[in-house]
Order: structure tokens, then sequence, then C-alpha cells
């Protein structure tokens, strides 16, 4: 998994970054199962990674130095997401 930082005005990486390629994870995952977050504060960017439905894999939250180029993984969840149905 990889991150590619473009400038929205020109669609060119973007130049404040010092890589515009950042490697974020070994891990191949199934697109059609997993929902991305992206929220940038200055020179930090946080992705939230989320799993829908039953899978063995856990969300996992990284905090990205952009500019940079530094990657750390700060959690990998491992929340149990339990659904309360009322009967009528």
């Amino acid at each position: 998994m990889e991150l590619r930082l473009f400038s929205f005005s020109t669609g060119k990486p973007h130049p404040l970054a010092d890589q515009p390629i950042i490697f974020i994870d070994k891990k191949i995952l199934p697109l059609e199962l997993i929902g991305v977050e992206i929220e940038i504060v200055g020179d930090s960017l946080i992705l939230l990674i989320t799993f829908f439905g039953w899978s063995d894999n856990h969300d996992i939250f990284f905090l990205v130095r952009w500019k940079m180029g530094q990657t750390y993984c700060v959690s990998v969840s491992m929340v149990l997401h339990i659904v309360f149905v009322q009967h009528r």
C-alpha cells in the first residue's frame, strides 16, 4: 500500500513533499471490503483503514509526516462491532 501526494492545482507531484510516493504497508487490502479516511493537519496526514463485515483484518491507524515521507503505524484496532436489534 502506498500513498501518492499530488498538488490539486497542477495534478503533478506535490512540491513540498520530499517523497511524493510514500510506502505505507506491505499488506494487500481487499478494496471492496475497506474504508479509507484521510485528514491532513499541517505537516501531518492521518490515515485510517477500516474493514467492513466479518474479516480477519483489524482497523489500522497511520500517522504520516507527509512532507518528510515518514510513516508510523500508530495502532491496530481489535474492536468487536456489535449491532443491537430491537424486537417489536
